[in-house]
């Protein structure tokens, strides 16, 4: 049954949901034979569906290209806006594919990143922990600011920060500069998160049932069952929305994309006629 299953985006062809247009791109590592595979997904950002997914032997920028031509042909995404972390393989495959296309890099990804680098590389003297201490708050409060205003503001006083220069980080904030305009392009886009966390819960629920798996002997085996476990979670209804979200508790993600699965059997569906 799961390997005469519909793929995502033969799904997506047929059922014609309507996406919000934000596109959460992540990759997930499996296990399969005796090595790893990845998982290319991307979320839209509203209704957390998943339009298109692959399995690819890595996660580099030529498996990103793939993905990324596949969401404009033959699917035609109504892409507005791509949000990622800071992996560079996406970058290149998104500048490449869409170069004129909004980007959102994850901000706690970055502040993740930011504080590995002062905690395990940054070599750091004694006196200079004040500073250090005071940088990583400077940088919170620029990625959390209420506009893009307020952001701007932050980063000029960390550039012009005397003490952070002092304590060797010119080389960290410069590498923030040229970042920056990725990091601040939601407040431009209404609807656009700045973080992939949807995405890393949507993964989480599938790793829930792919951990169970405790590895797959062959690709096609993965594939076939990733295939199966992703339409499942489409048709799923949500549970445990909360808060701004709680309306969609009780809707899946494709009926949050105006599909009427009502009369739908999901598991009659997923299988191809010949």
């Amino acid at each position: 049954m799961c390997f005469n299953c519909k793929s995502p985006l033969e799904v997506s062809l047929e059922l014609k949901p309507q996406w919000s247009g934000y596109l959460i791109v992540d990759g997930d590592s499996i296990v399969v034979d005796n090595h790893r595979e990845s998982l290319l997904l991307g979320v839209d950002a509203y209704t957390q569906d998943i339009p298109l997914a692959l399995l690819g032997q890595t996660e580099d920028s030529q498996n990103w290209r793939r993905f990324l031509l596949l969401l404009k042909d033959p699917l035609a995404y109504p892409l507005q806006g791509i949000i990622s972390d800071g992996d560079p393989a996406i970058g290149r495959a998104k500048e490449d594919i869409f170069p004129h296309v909004a980007w959102q890099l994850c901000i706690r990804h970055f502040e993740q990143n930011i504080d590995r680098f002062l905690r395990y590389e940054f070599t750091q003297k004694r006196e200079y922990r004040r500073q250090i201490d005071g940088f990583r708050k400077a940088v919170h409060n620029m990625l959390y600011a209420k506009s893009l205003e307020e952001a701007q503001k932050y980063l000029l006083a960390i550039s012009i920060d005397p003490g952070f220069k002092q304590a060797g980080l010119s080389e960290v904030i410069e590498g923030m500069e040229k970042k920056f305009p990725h990091l601040v392009t939601h407040y431009s886009h209404p609807g656009m998160p700045r973080t992939s966390s949807i995405a890393e819960g949507v993964i989480s629920r599938l790793d829930a049932k792919i951990n169970q798996a405790d590895g797959y002997k062959c690709h096609a085996t993965c594939w076939a069952t990733l295939k199966m476990l992703i339409l499942w979670y489409r048709f799923k209804g949500f549970t445990d929305c909360r808060r701004r979200n709680k309306h969609k508790n009780g809707k899946s993600p494709l009926q949050l994309a105006k599909v009427d699965t009502q009369n739908i059997n999901w598991i009659r569906f997923s299988q191809k006629s010949y």
